[in-house]
């Protein structure tokens, strides 16, 4: 079962663990969910997905996955659909580079994907005996454009990026230098710049046999 769509997040490479996921959990009910994975997973999120819909008729797997599309209501991202997947598994679904031709190369790189890639994301669909299917999982994310990584952004691009938005950005001052110690009052006792000679030691007594 494969879904389309253009990446808007991804934590593909760790998991959501330990206190990250604890964050997780308590940002995801803030936000107004009543079920987050609480499970150590990893994630992605798309933009405008659509289901390849590999027959005639869509699977029940499929018609699954469609009806967890959702429209964002809000930010930059208002009045489009929404995909997530959160991935509970012991190992990162596998990436792929898309080279031509239904080619595939894996992806090595242990950055995130990057924002704005248009992606095809892979689900396995479990069955069990008793039942004819009995979920489904993130098996590989194949990139269809040329992979970009995300990138945290510095202290020197975020002033650029504000100064792009017409925003002045007022930077701090440099540090004036220390002021230098003043000449000590012993430097030079006669006030005629001269330097006082260094004091001379005393001769050494000759023997006198009884030492």
């Amino acid at each position: 079962m494969v879904v389309e769509g253009v990446l808007a997040f991804s934590r593909l490479v760790t998991r959501y663990e330990g206190e990250d996921l604890a964050k997780r959990v308590a940002s995801n009910r803030q936000a107004g969910q009543r079920y987050p994975t609480t499970e150590p997973y990893y994630t992605i999120s798309v933009l405008d997905p659509k289901v390849v819909q590999l027959g005639a008729v869509p699977s029940l797997e499929e018609q699954y996955i469609a009806e967890r599309f959702f429209a964002h209501k809000t930010g930059k991202n208002a009045g489009r659909t929404g995909f997530s997947f959160d991935a509970v598994a012991n190992f990162p679904p596998s990436r792929y580079q898309f080279l031509g031709h239904s080619q595939f190369a894996p992806i090595e790189d242990d950055r995130e994907l990057d924002s704005g890639l248009r992606v095809r994301l892979v689900f396995t669909v479990f069955y069990s005996e008793k039942n004819q299917s009995n979920g489904v999982g993130l098996d590989a994310v194949l990139v269809m454009d040329q992979a970009k990584f995300f990138e945290p952004q510095t202290i020197g691009s975020a002033v650029e990026t504000l100064r792009g938005l017409g925003l002045t950005v007022v930077e701090p001052a440099p540090a004036e230098p220390a002021p230098e110690p003043a000449p000590s009052a012993l430097g030079d006792p006669w006030g005629d710049g001269a330097t006082p000679a260094a004091p001379t030691a005393p001769a050494t007594a000759a023997s006198s046999g009884w030492d």
